[in-house]
């Protein structure tokens, strides 16, 4: 049996054991760290608690002195490295947790008693008090979000400022006709029963699930339910991952109809997802070819498959008229395509009596994919009308017997816009395939790569282009078709302008008829790799800045801007960051492996931006930085999916979101994975989603506010219900209203929100019961109210929960 003395020394003894054994780890660790170059002061405090601990176990008192000095240390050290922003009580936590946590323990009375005497006990009780108040103070802060960064919004004012109207193109205010509500992509709803006062009414006014669960068992490559529902007069049109188009009513949610083509073969796609329909409505004294109207108004939908199918508005029968059975063969003229090689995951433009198209081809597989030709067709018989092929001399030139498209050049796969009354359609383009090594490539396609170009709806001919990346080897597509607007000339008029948001985080404004900068565009130089790097004499030293406006660009990284859940993931993302190739925004992928910071998923993706006609741009912006490794050919196969290949004939079958991606028919391939810790922690310090708001009129940011919180997403992939608002990666634009609310779902929290638009103040928020990363639509119904529909359908890549939902709430009815 153990003595009393013994009985009472234990304690002691195990938090001696623990500061050591800390004091070993943070000490092995730290000597890495500082051998990759980065700061000693790990392996200083690591030596410090080892002795520190050795010493608590022993029984000596300068244990607690030593500790004292240690907690000391590390506080002025951590408030020496770190920036004092909206964001430090999570930048501290890594640097004090350890230290704080050792401090506590020390003070525990039954640990120094059988060792302290007199003055020691202010050394093993003072640390763990200031300890202890630092935890309260860090609790207090997270708890009361102070950090929303209002910097010129005040409650209720009146900001933004005339002539930078948003047109409306003839869109019914109480509908929701179009992708982006009218091709104009204004993201706006003239609709104003729901108000900053009300919205926290809001409930749920109905819930329509489509029972397309097919392939969320099995994890496909990229499964995302992405659609923003329209809505033309009495009906909701949406679609579904796998290409089942739905008809709803808008107020109750009660099926229409329901149809899916089933002849269109979509089993080895590698995109699983749609973000909408078009509607299209014939010109007066159309018939179709049995004298009926059938199909006078039309759903123009992707299928999941290279094809367009036409069906009607009404009944959702196949329009016979339209291609061959309603179906639009978008292969014409391009040549042998792969299985899943190309696929139309965006609604197409319908504008002037003319369907667009782009397509979606899979990133990163080989040379020489599918065309990235832009067409005109036919709404109704879909024959085509023109087409613009960038690679040819003429764009527009027929094709000769036995030709076809340039293979392989960059392509329109996100949503187009257009202006009407100018008769010019803007296609966003993305980078030629694959992405990620660039020599090589036609001067067509350097010309052209990473632009918006401005066609005639008529005729596909060129009206100008204007590029906003320069030799694109981090996948910087231009995401999205432009917003457009009227932009005050300073005289009291205003001229027809866009503004274009992309994943460099630019906000380029142009005059939407010349494509000349409304707002100074200067050449900035950046960055091209390590000296002998393989493209440093190939790249652009020079990248397209947008100086007159706000820049949502992250600024470069620190080794100090290094983070994690605790101090032993921070010192490997610090190692980590020692051993990778970073110079900046523009760093390329290298052998050794780069940090590439904004990243394909961009700071502004796919969803775009939202505008009022007050002047005031809504636009969320992801900060994650991703590591790019170029691999050696001979290196390659057995990477992942990547296998041998002879280069005869379509290349080995790839699913598309592996880390390792093939780039057959380059001398390298390329890994490219999220920049995280080993515990799945990011290796950067919140936010990793922001919401903002723009003054047009000033060039300034009204307000930023983290945008999601972390209620879903923990170390190690783990959920919680911990909801730390420190922003959360999203896939979704918000929508404003003209009640003065935007409204925002896509966060990996599966939350969809309400925002005061003029404080950027959280009004109303519910969770939804799958990941929503998609655009909300309002609209109104017929029974007047005010409607905010959601697809709840979770996304593969995000990691939210699948689901096949679309929702609707409402104010209460009567209210």
């Amino acid at each position: 049996m153990s003595s009393p003395a013994t009985q009472r020394v234990w304690p002691a003894r195990l938090v001696g054991f623990i500061a050591a054994l800390l004091g070993f780890l943070l000490a092995l660790e730290g000597g890495w760290l500082l051998s990759k170059g980065g700061t000693a002061f790990y392996l200083i405090i690591g030596i410090g608690y080892l002795i520190a601990g050795i010493g608590l176990w022993v029984r000596r008192r300068f244990a607690f002195w030593l500790q004292a000095i240690l907690f000391l240390a590390t506080l002025i050290w951590a408030a020496i490295e770190v920036d004092w922003n909206a964001y430090t009580v999570y930048t501290l936590i890594p640097r004090l947790d350890v230290t704080i946590g050792l401090a506590v323990l020390f003070m525990l009375p039954w640990i120094w008693r059988p060792v302290a005497r007199g003055v020691d006990r202010v050394a093993a009780i003072a640390p763990g008090a200031v300890g202890l108040v630092l935890v309260v103070i860090a609790i207090g802060v997270v708890i009361s979000q102070p950090w929303v960064d209002r910097t010129t919004a005040t409650a209720a004012s009146p900001h933004g400022g005339e002539g930078y109207d948003v047109p409306d193109f003839g869109a019914a205010k109480a509908d929701w006709p179009v992708w982006g509500r009218t091709n104009g992509g204004s993201r706006y709803s003239p609709l104003d029963q729901i108000t900053p006062d009300n919205v926290g009414k809001l409930q749920e006014a109905w819930s329509y699930q489509s029972g397309d669960l097919k392939f969320t068992d099995k994890g496909p490559p990229h499964f995302g339910a992405e659609s923003t529902p329209i809505k033309v007069g009495d009906t909701v049109y949406t679609c579904t991952p796998n290409a089942w188009v739905i008809a709803l009513d808008p107020v109750t949610g009660k099926q229409k109809w329901k149809t899916k083509p089933t002849d269109v073969d979509d089993s080895q796609n590698n995109f699983v997802n749609c973000r909408g329909v078009s509607y299209y409505s014939a010109p007066s004294g159309y018939q179709a070819s049995d004298g009926s109207q059938a199909c006078k108004n039309r759903i123009l939908a992707p299928t999941m498959g290279p094809f367009i199918v036409a069906l009607d508005a009404q009944t959702g029968e196949r329009c016979e008229d339209f291609g061959n059975d309603g179906l639009l063969d978008m292969r014409q003229g391009m040549g042998i395509v792969a299985p899943g090689a190309l696929v139309q995951t965006s609604p197409p433009l319908v504008m002037d009596d003319v369907l667009v198209t782009g397509g979606n081809v899979l990133d990163n597989w080989f040379v020489g994919e599918p065309s990235g030709v832009i067409r005109g067709w036919s709404p109704i018989t879909g024959k085509e009308i023109w087409h613009w092929d960038l690679g040819r001399e003429n764009p527009n030139a027929p094709l000769a017997q036995g030709e076809t498209f340039t293979r392989g050049t960059p392509n329109a796969w996100g949503v187009m816009t257009g202006d009407p009354d100018l008769g010019i359609l803007y296609a966003p383009l993305g980078n030629t395939t694959p992405d990620y090594y660039g020599p090589g490539r036609s001067a067509a396609d350097m010309k052209y790569s990473g632009s918006i170009v401005a066609l005639d709806i008529h005729t596909g001919n060129e009206k100008w282009h204007f590029q906003e990346s320069h030799t694109d080897v981090w996948d910087y597509d231009v995401p999205i078709g432009p917003s457009l607007l009227q932009w005050p000339d300073g005289d009291g008029n205003s001229v027809p302008a866009l503004l274009s948001t992309n994943k460099r985080g630019q906000l380029f404004v142009l005059n939407r008829q010349t494509g000349k900068p409304l707002m100074p565009v200067e050449e900035t130089s950046v960055d091209t790799g390590p000296d002998g790097g393989l493209m440093k004499d190939w790249l652009s030293s020079t990248q397209p800045h947008s100086t007159g406006m706000p820049s949502f660009t992250p600024a470069k990284l620190k080794a100090t801007d290094m983070w994690g859940a605790t101090p032993f993931d921070q010192m490997w993302c610090r190692a980590r960051y020692q051993e990778l190739y970073y110079g900046g925004e523009a760093s390329p992928p290298t052998l050794q492996g780069s940090l590439m910071y904004p990243t394909f998923d961009g700071v502004t993706d796919w969803y775009g931006a939202s505008l009022d006609p007050q002047g005031r741009l809504n636009i969320v912006s992801n900060y994650l930085p991703f590591v790019g490794r170029l691999i050696p050919r001979d290196q390659a196969a057995g990477k992942g999916p990547i296998k041998q290949w002879d280069g005869n004939g379509t290349p080995p079958h790839y699913g598309g979101q592996n880390p390792y991606k093939p780039q057959y028919g380059k001398p390298y391939a390329v890994s490219l994975h999220p920049f995280l810790s080993p515990i799945q922690a990011p290796c950067i310090a919140p936010p990793w989603a922001t919401l903002s708001q723009v003054d047009l009129a000033k060039r300034k940011v009204e307000w930023t506010t983290p945008l999601g919180d972390t209620r879903h997403t923990a170390p190690f992939g783990f959920k919680h219900d911990l909801p730390l608002p420190t922003g959360v990666f999203s896939l979704g634009s918000g929508v404003v209203t003209q009640g003065g609310v935007v409204f925002i779902s896509g966060t990996a929290d599966q939350m969809l929100r309400a925002y005061d638009e003029n404080t950027g103040e959280v009004l109303w928020q519910v969770e939804l019961p799958a990941g929503a990363q998609s655009t909300p639509s309002i609209y109104q119904g017929e029974d007047g109210r005010e409607y905010v529909v959601i697809t709840a359908g979770g996304h593969e890549p995000m990691g939210t929960k699948y689901g096949d939902y679309t929702i609707a709430y409402a104010l209460p009815a009567g209210s």
